[in-house]
């Protein structure tokens, strides 16, 4: 349990910094609107930022849903580096401890697939 604690905190953070990002995005846009006497886009700028809730929670599920995949992209090509090594290798020992570890990254994929198909839903 303490992982998925630490996990949720983890991604809690990353969201709030990502939040923090966007609207230091927007009031950067927004000042520079201003500096150059853009009043149709400092308007544009106002309506995003009353709707930064829905918009800042948008840019989280993309942030997220990317991490998990690029995660899962890389437990793919390391299983696939892993099956290569045991292929190619003349020692039990060694091929015992390859399937140990393609086990132990299966198992990961499997979560990261349940977090991917939880947060597409």
């Amino acid at each position: 349990m303490y992982k998925e604690e630490w996990r949720d905190r983890v991604m809690n953070r990353e969201a709030e910094l990502l939040a923090e990002r966007w609207i230091d995005d927007h009031l950067d846009l927004f000042n520079y609107a201003v500096s150059i006497g853009d009043t149709e886009w400092q308007q544009e700028i106002i309506a995003i930022l009353n709707n930064k809730s829905s918009m800042i929670q948008k840019e989280i599920h993309a942030t997220m849903m990317q991490q998990l995949w690029s995660k899962y992209d890389l437990i793919n090509d390391k299983m696939l580096e892993l099956f290569t090594k045991m292929r190619e290798t003349t020692s039990s020992v060694e091929e015992s401890s390859i399937k140990e570890l393609i086990w132990k990254l299966k198992l990961q994929r499997i979560d990261l697939a349940r977090r991917i198909q939880t947060n597409c839903g």
